[in-house]
């Protein structure tokens, strides 16, 4: 009986302290919030969250969002800790949701001492030991959903200092729609947002990409340009922290995942956490050097699998990125199919007075079941656009936040601003050249004036009509007049689009004005700057040219692009300081100075790992260090067509790139091969393309004079090497300063056939061209024709950065054979607006 009793005594304890204990958890309850920068109010992931006296715990996701489970107390403590930021304890008594505001500080790697861990190292070991059997190139293809969402505040200007005009200007705007940080009391408003939301399928091979847009908005007071942005934005967005190398703007940082880690980083192992229910090894890593192109941050990586599942990376201000402060990249991996993918990537950027927040989510992953190659081709049907018209809706619900909202509230209010309105299209005026409209963009503004010695003052208006006109039809064009000569000039092209998908387009151009021999695609304004500074860069070789053109080009293939093209153009010496002749009959006994060429030409361009931004009906490319850009072109001069007064053809092959290097700055190279093969005026041959002015030009050789150097056959190569790595941030005196270095060559290798090609003369040179005298009897003007073993070469050292936007270029001609025609030595300047 007692037994029994006992036996009962034990079972009654046991279920008071079963239904104490479920008692207990019964009153646990769970609080959300989100953790924000107090600067930038951008979302902070991976913040480590814990109940204090407890070990209850938490991370944040990539948007900053926690949910933790606490007991139900009148009051408790719960801390928030992440690299880069001030710990902060908030004492929560009934709050459920609640947002903690994290102030930054400058994390640099003098002020943290690290002992270097092998142990975090054999990890890291491991990691790239497995790269390449988790690694994404290991897939035939992929196709993923990918949502983009960026958004833009602008702070006042010269917020860090206490001006009066930062309290007078907008500052009704500011009151009404700023938000105000906590931590340093600055007003920010909301420039613009874009969201987007794509199906992307890649092929491997043959290399093919298409992205079919489910749905684009944005919102905003300046840069309405929706499909320009949004292109930009996601060939920014092409980053994975598990790749050797990462390029922002214009740089290559070195991941802390690369297989040469250990050379640029230290590793310091923290802990073991979980996260998204996974174990990981929580590592910090800091650069070895502060100069160095790298990052600093945190890496959790599985503990089973060694690939990583969260990274997060900053920069620091040393890494010497012109007008950017500081950037933050957190990205989220996740293992499909044996295979390591990024899901979730977010960018926080604080730039001179903007503080830019881009997201970027790619899931619904299907890797290696490749389509047809012709379905990389297809064009999106606009009822299959219609049909996802508001499927941005289910993204706002997951990755909106409260500001996000807010943002987008107050932009809306904004675009309808007289005064925010007037002073973004002075911003967008000052980026682009163009006063911008919605169906008409007049500019560039920048050629507006000019000066030159055969026109005196030009006057110039140009413009172009907008996709919003016309998806399907483009003009542009420009009308000049020059004081002078009192005459009227101009160009005008069109261009109908029959298959915009692949670009393919046909189009017609004329154009009326003068040209400086040796310039290449007269009518077609590359470098506004250029043109303004140097007119017709003060050469006097120059005609006065009449074009007319039709052509056609298509991508046969993705990145691969054929032209072709059909060309009459009339030439007619201009000014009294060009004299120029040739012979028109076989007989010899015909002297003119005007003459017409009629041309056929094709062209094919090869560009594997790059890319084009599309703006409405034009588009861009854009620079990829992968492969070289190539162009094959064929064109055919043909007599008696027309009135074409020369028979010929010549051939052009050319490659050019752009290679990023890490710690060592960056390298351009250019080469080319042409030939004309047949009898024509040596303007029409390949002329070496000079510059009298005082603004340098990347596509002359700038202590030429225009038009002097001729050659039928030509090999030309240039080279320009960058040092604005951190190499050469080590010099004092260029750190001090914030300049940058650079050197570089320019090389003209050919020969002239002057039996063929130049002065006629009856007893010495009978099958020559040209006349000594014009129908007037005044002596033609001279020319250097390239001699064969006489290369003409220029080398440069030069200094960029000044002011963050000017270049300065020390030029020496290095062989004096040509001295008669161009400088020995010469000082240029250029400006550029870069990173």
């Amino acid at each position: 009986m007692v037994e029994v009793s006992k036996k009962v005594l034990r079972i009654f304890f046991i279920l008071l302290i079963i239904s104490s204990s479920q008692k207990c958890l019964g009153q646990n309850r769970k609080i959300s919030g989100k953790v924000l920068d107090s600067k930038s109010f951008e979302e902070i992931p991976y913040v480590n969250i814990s109940v204090v006296g407890t070990l209850l715990g938490t991370m944040s996701d990539i948007t900053g969002e926690f949910t933790l489970s606490v007991p139900v107390n009148s009051k408790y403590t719960v801390g928030f800790s992440c690299l880069g930021y001030q710990s902060q304890e908030v004492a929560i008594y009934s709050d459920t949701t609640f947002t903690v505001l994290l102030k930054p500080t400058s994390v640099e790697v003098k002020e943290i001492t690290i002992t270097p861990d092998e142990t975090a190292y054999s990890i890291i070991k491991k990691v790239v030991r497995n790269k390449p059997i988790y690694a994404l190139e290991n897939c035939t293809s992929q196709e993923y959903e990918l949502y983009t969402k960026g958004l833009v505040i602008f702070r006042k200007f010269n917020y860090k200092k206490d001006s009066s005009l930062n309290t007078r200007l907008f500052k009704k705007e500011f009151e009404q729609f700023a938000v105000v940080s906590e931590d340093d009391n600055v007003p920010g408003i909301p420039g613009y947002m874009i969201e987007s939301l794509s199906k992307v399928y890649t092929l491997k091979f043959p290399e093919r990409e298409r992205r079919d847009m489910l749905s684009l908005n944005i919102e905003g007071t300046i840069f309405n340009q929706t499909e320009m942005l949004d292109e930009l934005i996601n060939n920014q967005l092409q980053i994975n922290l598990y790749n050797n190398q990462v390029q922002l703007f214009n740089r290559t940082f070195i991941s802390p995942l690369a297989n040469s880690g250990k050379m640029f980083y230290k590793y310091a192992l923290s802990d073991t956490v979980l996260v998204a229910g996974e174990r990981c090894l929580e590592i910090h890593f800091f650069p070895k050097q502060k100069e160095n192109l790298c990052f600093s941050g945190t890496l959790w990586i599985s503990e089973s699998t060694f690939i990583p599942k969260r990274i997060s990376a900053h920069t620091s201000i040393k890494t010497d990125i012109n007008f950017i402060e500081n950037i933050h990249i957190y990205q989220d991996f996740e293992q499909i199919n044996n295979i390591s993918v990024p899901t979730e990537l977010r960018i926080g950027i604080t730039a001179l007075n903007l503080l830019v927040n881009v997201l970027s989510v790619k899931d619904k992953y299907i890797l290696s079941e490749p389509k047809p190659t012709s379905f990389y081709t297809e064009k999106l049907t606009s009822d299959r656009l219609k049909t996802n018209k508001f499927s941005l809706e289910e993204k706002r619900q997951k990755y909106f936040s409260d500001f996000d909202n807010l943002a987008l509230t107050n932009l809306n209010d904004l675009s309808n601003n007289t005064k925010i309105k007037a002073f973004s299209k002075l911003i967008e005026m000052s980026i682009t050249g163009y006063y911008k409209t919605s169906n008409f963009d007049i500019g560039p503004w920048i050629l507006g004036y000019s000066h030159n010695p055969i026109e005196g003052n030009r006057f110039r208006l140009g413009g172009n009509t907008t996709a919003n006109l016309s998806p399907r039809f483009n003009i542009d064009g420009y009308m000049a007049y020059g004081i002078k000569d009192d005459k009227l000039k101009g160009s005008i092209n069109t261009q109908f689009f029959f298959d915009k998908n692949r670009w393919g387009l046909v189009g017609f151009r004329y154009g009326s004005d003068l040209v400086n021999i040796g310039t290449q695609n007269p009518f077609e304004q590359l470098d506004a700057f250029f043109a303004l500074t140097s007119a017709i860069k003060g050469g006097l070789y120059v005609n006065h040219v009449n074009l007319k053109s039709v052509y056609e080009q298509i991508d046969v293939f993705q990145r691969f692009t054929i032209k072709a093209s059909f060309t009459v153009s009339d030439y007619k010496p201009a000014g009294d300081d060009f004299v120029f002749a040739f012979y028109a009959d076989d007989a010899k006994t015909e002297i003119a100075t005007d003459y017409r060429s009629t041309e056929i030409k094709g062209s094919l361009l090869f560009h594997p790992g790059n890319n084009y931004v599309v703006d409405g009906n034009r588009r861009f490319l854009t620079s990829n260090n992968s492969f070289p850009l190539v162009e094959l072109s064929f064109t055919k001069g043909i007599k008696n067509l027309f009135g074409g007064n020369f028979g010929y053809h010549k051939i052009n092959l050319s490659l050019k790139q752009k290679i990023l290097t890490s710690g060592f700055g960056y390298f351009n190279y250019l080469t080319s091969y042409e030939q004309t093969f047949g009898q024509a005026v040596y303007p029409l041959l390949n002329v070496l393309e000079g510059n009298e002015s005082t603004w340098r030009s990347s596509s002359a050789f700038n202590l030429v004079d225009n038009g002097t150097i001729v050659a039928d056959q030509l090999l030309l190569a240039r080279a320009e090497w960058h040092f604005d790595g951190s190499i050469a941030r080590k010099i004092p005196l260029i750190k001090f300063l914030n300049i940058r270095l650079l050197t570089g060559v320019n090389i003209a290798v050919g020969r002239f056939n002057e039996s063929r090609n130049g002065h006629y003369d009856a007893d010495n040179n009978p099958g020559g061209i040209l006349s000594f005298t014009n129908p007037s009897g005044l002596p033609t003007s001279a020319f250097q024709p390239l001699r064969k073993g006489q290369p003409y070469s220029e080398m440069y050292w030069g200094i960029e950065n000044i002011f963050k936007i000017f270049r300065l270029d020390f030029i020496y001609r290095a062989n004096s054979y040509y001295k008669d025609y161009s400088s020995e030595f010469g000082l240029k300047i250029s400006g550029r607006f870069g990173f």
